[in-house]
């Protein structure tokens, strides 16, 4: 398991790259600080993430050499729209909550809150769920 966990590790870092680096983009290309839009941005770029992560989590993490089922991809996406909610909702929330003046500080470190929680949700829900593996 501390092989896997590490490997699960270096996909999430892959994964908070894609999902950060989307946020970041389109908060920079609209210059926008609203509410509404960060939440629709943050789920944007965490979509894009998760599709990173299934290919990822499947082919290197947990070496799934079975042909991808409706069944397999169904219990994945229902473990990363519980992680989306938790951390989009986390994100959002802190974003709006921490108490200082440059907003893209505040909305980093609510992704970053956003990211931690979703962490040990997404690690729990494949090993158990999805993939099954004995690794």
């Amino acid at each position: 398991m501390p092989k896997q966990f590490g490997r699960f590790l270096i996909v999430g870092i892959i994964n908070t790259l894609v999902d950060w680096g989307i946020l970041n983009i389109l908060l920079i290309a609209t210059r926008d600080q609203t509410l509404p839009l960060y939440a629709l941005f943050k789920s944007v770029s965490f979509a894009c993430a998760v599709i990173c992560s299934y290919i990822l989590n499947k082919r290197f993490v947990f070496r799934s050499r079975e042909k991808s089922s409706s069944k397999q991809i169904l219990a994945f996406v229902c473990v990363s729209l519980a992680s989306w909610i938790l951390n989009a909702g986390i994100a959002t929330y802190a974003t709006f909550s921490i108490p200082f003046s440059v907003f893209w500080v505040k909305a980093n470190a609510g992704a970053v809150l956003g990211t931690l929680v979703s962490l040990m949700v997404n690690y729990l829900g494949y090993k158990n769920l999805v993939f099954r593996s004995p690794n």
